[in-house]
């Protein structure tokens, strides 16, 4: 395994194991997709309780992992490559899950998880923002359009 000096370096599968139920006060996450396709990214963090259905991997963080962080390294583009690398399925590729286990990352202290995770979520709400930005000048300018060259039955030509 690699050395990060002050961080332990751990495999995914030994400190995160993978739950049937979901608890916010468990700190659960998901890696959501159709039979664990990582090729989704998308990642929840549980707010209530409930249970998953066979489609979802459900990922629960321990010994010293916040949830936060867990679901920022579930998204990050090494993980799903190394997922990738071993999916099964042409059409619709399914991440394994005795594959994500032998995952290896570094961890960092409790402070710096957060720090990581509330960077990140902050670049993520920005990236939001500025994409319903986006979306809101296109559907103005498909108005615009629609205005300035209407189609010839619309005139009456």
């Amino acid at each position: 395994a690699p050395t990060c000096t002050g961080y332990r370096v751990i495999r995914f599968g030994s400190e995160a194991t993978p739950p049937r139920t979901i608890s916010p006060a468990t700190s659960t996450c998901e890696i959501s997709g159709q039979n664990g396709s990582p090729n989704l990214k998308k990642v929840w963090v549980a707010d209530k309780n409930g249970g998953a259905s066979n489609d979802v991997i459900v990922v629960r963080p321990m010994n010293g992992i916040r949830s936060s962080y867990l679901s920022s390294l579930l998204k990050n583009e090494d993980f799903i490559d190394h997922v990738m690398n071993g999916a099964k399925g042409l059409k619709m590729p399914r991440g394994d899950i005795s594959l994500m286990k032998k995952y290896s990352f570094a961890l960092p202290t409790h402070p710096e998880q957060q720090k990581i995770a509330d960077g990140l979520s902050s670049l993520d709400a920005l990236i939001a923002a500025q994409t319903e930005k986006l979306d809101a000048l296109k559907i103005h300018k498909k108005g615009l359009m629609q205005q300035l060259f209407p189609n010839t039955e619309a005139v009456g030509a």
